[in-house]
């Protein structure tokens, strides 16, 4: 056997019944303290994305409403988001679907600027989007990151 493993399990032997088992338990409340970080993290992600979809189709609602209304859009904002019609940046999953008739959203977590789109088709041919950034969101889900690893290291 290696040295240093026959180290090992020397101290092993040498430790106490009652070491082992505060060691045992250190073990699985750092094991449930990382599981329940995880689970707090993927559910608020889960929760600010749902929100900022229904954010983005409730504001492509007032954009197709002015839309209608005026019949153009000049470099218009609504709240937070931007309003185009046949966007070049669209991502073109949300395009198809658009021009298939839907009104649907997208999450588009890549890259430096992450955003939510809402898009629907709108005379014809043509697609009538907004995008919403989510770097709000995105540093609100870093910094919940950081508290869940110092609660984390400080409860281990």
């Amino acid at each position: 056997m290696k040295p240093r493993l026959i180290r090992c399990r020397h101290l092993l032997r040498a430790l106490g019944l009652r070491w082992k088992i505060s060691a045992l338990l250190a073990a699985g409340c750092s094991l449930v303290a990382v599981t329940i970080g995880v689970l707090i993290h993927d559910a608020r992600a889960r929760q600010v994305g749902e929100a900022a979809r229904e954010s983005a189709v409730a504001q492509l609602i007032r954009v197709r409403q002015v839309y209608e209304l005026t019949g153009r859009l000049d470099d218009y904002k609504v709240g937070e988001a931007d309003a185009w019609i046949d966007c070049p940046g669209l991502p073109e999953p949300l395009r198809r679907a658009a021009l298939a008739g839907q009104r649907t959203t997208y999450l588009d977590l890549s890259g430096s600027d992450p955003a939510v789109w809402a898009a629907r088709p709108v005379g014809g041919d043509h697609v009538l989007s907004v995008r919403r950034s989510l770097a709000g969101e995105q540093a609100e889900l870093a910094d919940l990151e950081k508290q869940l690893m110092a609660s984390g290291a400080g409860g281990s």
